[in-house]
């Protein structure tokens, strides 16, 4: 059995780091299009994939519900609060959860 964990890619241009709790773009288009802005430092190209993730490190830490949990080992994952936008844009900003 392959106990590895598998880590998922990040799609903020110039984002390199591995990270485990990922999270896909909001429903919410006024939401959606602040996290594109994001995604592509406001360049957002005509064609892009269907399924687009941003890791837990451009959040800032009050922007999860379950970090204490998530810490801890009670959580595999990290939970965004409704709303939360992706601001850091280095992995080395103040989020860098551990992973």
């Amino acid at each position: 059995m392959n106990t590895k964990m598998k880590y998922s890619r990040c799609n903020v241009v110039g984002c390199t780091d591995p990270h485990r709790s990922v999270h896909n773009l909001p429903i919410s288009e006024g939401t959606r299009g602040k996290w594109m802005d994001f995604i592509f430092e406001g360049n957002i190209p005509e064609r892009i994939g269907k399924v687009l993730f941003v890791c837990a490190n451009h959040f800032k830490l009050e922007c999860f519900t379950n970090l204490g949990q998530y810490n801890n080992g009670l959580a595999t994952r990290l939970t965004l609060h409704a709303g939360s936008l992706p601001s850091i844009r280095s992995s080395t900003g103040e989020a860098n959860v551990s992973i």
